[in-house]
């Protein structure tokens, strides 16, 4: 991808144990839980894997988007081992290394 060129990446969360998805003004993520992540890209950008919070996310395509400038991908995530936070406290996510072929 040349430089100067913006892509729009969109990630949606929803819980495995009851299929709810995660939303709030911050997002709330519960310990000790899957999700199943899909991830949404514009323009068309093949993805092999997405990294958060240090654990590799293997993502594969799934045909939803109905826009053919968009991929979208589905891979699962689990929160095991989060450290549980205060009220009002929150820890940041790091989302990188977003290797593409």
């Amino acid at each position: 991808m040349s430089i100067g060129k913006s892509v729009r990446l969109t990630l949606s969360f929803k819980r495995e144990s009851d299929g709810l998805p995660v939303y709030f003004k911050t997002i709330k993520f519960q310990q000790d839980e899957t999700y199943n992540v899909e991830i949404t890209v514009r323009p068309v950008i093949p993805i092999e894997q997405f990294q958060l919070q240090d654990e590799k996310i293997s993502l594969e395509k799934i045909n939803k988007s109905l826009d053919p400038n968009a991929l979208t991908y589905a891979g699962v995530w689990k929160t095991t081992g989060f450290p549980v936070t205060d009220k009002n406290k929150r820890e940041q996510l790091e989302a990188d290394n977003f290797p593409v072929e």
